[in-house]
C-alpha cells in the first residue's frame, strides 16, 4: 500500500509538470507571436 501511495503522489507530481509545461509552452508561443 505504501508503494502505491508513493506512486500516486508521484503521478500527480508528474501530471502537474506535464500541465506547467504545457501552459509555459503555450505562453512561449504567444509571447513569440505578439513579438
Amino acid at each position: 500500500m505504501r508503494r502505491n501511495l508513493e506512486f500516486d503522489s508521484f503521478h500527480v507530481v508528474y501530471l502537474s509538470y506535464q500541465t506547467t509545461m504545457s501552459e509555459l509552452r503555450r505562453y512561449g508561443e504567444t509571447f513569440w507571436c505578439s513579438r
